[in-house]
Formats: C-alpha cells, structure tokens, sequence
C-alpha cells in the first residue's frame, strides 16, 4: 500500500500529460491535411493573368446560365490593387434574376471555380414575385488577377 501512495500521483499526472499529446498530434494531423488540401487548390486554380480575365468571365456566365440564374448584365470595371495583399482583383458588376435556391447555389458554386479565386465583394437581392419567389440580384464578384 505504501508505493502505491507513490506511484499514484506520477500515474494520474503521465494520464494528463499523455491526453495533452494526443491532442496535440490531433491538431498536427489536421495542419498536415489542410497543407495537403491548400496544395491541391493552388495546384487547380491559379490566379488568372490579367489579360486572360475575360477567359475567368466567360466561365462566370457559364456557372450563371447552369445554375438557371438569368444574368441581366456583367459589367467588368477597371482592376485593382489590393494594397493591403498585394494582388490585383477585376470587380464585376452583375444583375440577375433567380429564385433564392438557385442564387444561394450559384453562390456556393464559386468557391469551386477553376479558371480563378472569386471572392463576392457585394450583392443585395430584392424580391419581384412573389408567387414564384423570383429576385433580382446585384452582385459584385471579384476575380483575383496575378501580377
């Protein structure tokens, strides 16, 4: 009974310390995968040049026209450099019709775009029937341009 006082304490302390590790080997594995993962991303989509961008815009009105989004007009505007990152971003200037399920899907669909990172910088959205939940959209999306 005498060496057990001893050991119990080292024994409830080397418990903490080794849950400490596990979690601490956890949290390595997934930095491991999210460097795998940033990887592959980059790998896929590089920034466009920016005498290419009409290439990132054309795919834009594509995704549009197969998510039954109804593009009114896409007005790019003169590019920009983000001062803070260093980077030139093509903001366009979009007006469309849809219901609010094919927006939030059209939406969601940009993150999986392959000529270009586009990020929404804006959009406001205003119901125009109501029977059949139909918006009109307007949007501005930013391509990021390399330099």
């Amino acid at each position: 009974m005498g060496l057990l006082v001893l050991y119990a304490p080292l024994i409830s302390r080397l418990g903490k310390e080794g849950a400490k590790c596990r979690a601490i080997e956890s949290e390595a594995n997934q930095a491991r995968n999210m460097i795998k993962l940033a990887k592959v991303s980059k790998a896929k989509r590089d920034l466009v040049a920016e005498s290419d961008a009409s290439l990132a815009m054309d795919e834009l009105t594509k995704l549009a026209k197969q998510k039954s989004i109804n593009c009114l007009s896409v007005i790019p505007k003169n590019s920009q450099i983000k001062e803070m990152a260093g980077y030139k971003v093509l903001p366009i200037e979009m007006a469309v019709t849809s219901t609010y399920k094919q927006l939030g899907i059209f939406l969601g669909s940009l993150d999986k775009f392959t000529q270009s990172v586009i990020t929404v910088e804006s959009f406001s959205a205003a119901l125009i029937s109501r029977g059949k939940d139909e918006l009109r959209t307007k949007l501005t999306v930013n391509v990021h341009l390399s330099n």
